[in-house]
């Protein structure tokens, strides 16, 4: 697991963040923070027919066990598309429906209480599971153009188009994080990640962002200040890091503030290197052109003189 990975599955596994996401992405009250139940992500599982052993790791899984909203969720993030994400996500859906299966099964057969069709399934006629929902959430720049349900994976012409309702479908949960236009419906500092992603490329709208946010961003927690270094791709946070801490957070308004005084010292030196190239460049052309009429004397009272050097300048036409 990368750090970034890491770093980002620690920030949604917090109970608060994890239900503010999906009621967020929702639009509505979903999941309560304080009826989630952490599962643990990496499940390994034995196949029935042939004994082997199947590996599935997951991001962040949670059961909600909110009076009528029973069910499993969980979160996979990605950075960069992945075409596959229909069947990636398909597998984890199915991934935590055979944990509940497997739950059943072992529950049955300590307590031996199935026979016929139920004893070979190893479930009874009564049993039922959580259902269960991912949600994916994508940090990157480019838009999502991959694929966001089983349809559009499949070959589906003309000729099977009339078949089309025999071929199940499955349709993923997708949070484009850079295009999200609601990130008002979150309560908690997600809000603020999420703003500031979507605008970090746009400095003017990023400045008033904060503003507008200024007391949160006073004090912002250090692990969603952590997230907006690594998937805004600013290493200078990373590098005032200390100096910005307050007590509780990180004060996000003074190091983006030192950021911004960092980059007008560089834009001025900057400004002041293209000055003096330029100021060479148009000596160097009055030097050709009055030497090529012999005019070495004013060669060097141009270099002494400002004002007949600007005169000059004019009369050659260098600008």
């Amino acid at each position: 697991m990368g750090k970034k990975d890491a770093l980002i599955r620690k920030y949604f596994s917090n109970d608060e963040r994890f239900a503010d996401l999906w009621n967020g992405y929702c639009g509505k009250l979903l999941l309560e923070s304080d009826k989630l139940i952490h599962m643990e992500p990496h499940g390994i599982q034995k196949r029935r027919r042939d004994n082997k052993l199947k590996e599935m790791e997951h991001d962040i899984l949670k059961e909600s066990c909110r009076t009528g909203m029973r069910g499993i969720f969980g979160i996979e993030n990605q950075e960069v598309v992945d075409y596959r994400m229909v069947l990636r996500s398909l597998s984890y859906t199915l991934d935590a429906y055979e944990r509940q299966v497997e739950f059943l099964q072992d529950k049955h057969k300590r307590e031996n209480d199935l026979s016929g069709a139920e004893y070979l399934s190893g479930i009874s006629s009564k049993d039922r599971l959580c259902p269960v929902a991912i949600l994916i959430v994508y940090f990157g720049v480019k838009s999502w153009d991959g694929a966001r349900e089983l349809y559009d994976l499949l070959n589906i012409n003309k000729n099977t188009e009339e078949y089309r309702s025999l071929y199940s479908n499955y349709q993923i949960n997708l949070l484009d994080v850079h295009r999200f236009q609601h990130i008002e419906r979150f309560k908690t500092d997600i809000r603020l990640v999420f703003g500031f992603l979507q605008r970090r490329l746009n400095k003017k709208k990023l400045k008033e962002f904060i503003k507008d946010n200024e007391k949160e961003f006073r004090c912002m927690k250090e692990d969603a200040y952590d997230v907006i270094q690594a998937y805004g791709n600013i290493s200078s946070l990373r590098k005032i890091k200390d100096e910005c801490k307050v007590e509780g957070g990180i004060d996000m308004c003074r190091a983006w503030n030192e950021i911004m005084k960092d980059e007008r010292k560089k834009g001025e030196k900057r400004g002041e290197k293209r000055g003096e190239k330029r100021g060479e460049d148009r000596m160097s052309q009055l030097i050709k052109a009055l030497a090529g009429e012999n005019r070495m004397e004013d060669v060097v009272k141009a270099a002494q003189n400002k004002t007949y050097r600007t005169q000059l300048y004019k009369m050659y036409g260098i600008s």
